[in-house]
């Protein structure tokens, strides 16, 4: 009855409730004009990915999930769950890319710990879904983050510092 009841109310909350976290479509747009490659990769379903990208207002009128990502890898391309690297080794894989030539931006403890058995350097942006696991991942991150807005920030010191370099 309950999964019942579950069924019947969530896909409701996929296309009105869900959004992306504060500036995260700014961060985005501003990676994507700085010529970055950008990968999707959850273990979101195909079909969730489908109603974000068609019927979610909070996000279609944000960013174009399929323009903004040069690879989307889903639940449906691994065979094993997070915190299982398979996702991650993947986009390596498929890329064509070392592990010191990424870095991930995870908000889970299962993702963190994917990320890092790829081998790959992992930012934590701040979940308050998160904050039963924060101690362990605080001790596994390379580097934390309350949100978006800080990497914007970052970014924008970096790309203005190179910049100034090639002037």
């Amino acid at each position: 009855e309950i999964h019942g009841l579950r069924n019947e109310t969530f896909p409701y909350f996929l296309i009105n409730k869900v959004d992306f976290k504060p500036h995260a479509e700014i961060f985005i747009q501003l990676l994507k004009e700085l010529n970055y490659k950008l990968v999707l990769a959850s273990l979101t379903t195909r079909e969730t990915i489908e109603l974000y990208t068609t019927q979610n207002k909070n996000i279609c009128s944000k960013c174009s999930i399929r323009d903004s990502f040069d690879l989307i890898l889903l639940k449906e391309d691994v065979k094993e769950k997070k915190p299982n690297p398979e996702i991650y080794l993947k986009v390596l894989l498929k890329l064509g890319v070392k592990p010191e030539e990424c870095i991930i931006i995870e908000d889970s403890l299962s993702g963190i710990q994917a990320a890092k058995r790829a081998g790959i350097q992992v930012i934590n942006i701040y979940d308050k879904y998160s904050d039963c696991d924060r101690e362990e991942i605080n001790n596994l991150t390379d580097y934390s983050v309350d949100g978006y807005q800080d990497l914007i920030i970052e970014l924008q010191k970096k790309h203005e510092i190179a910049t100034r370099k090639l002037c």
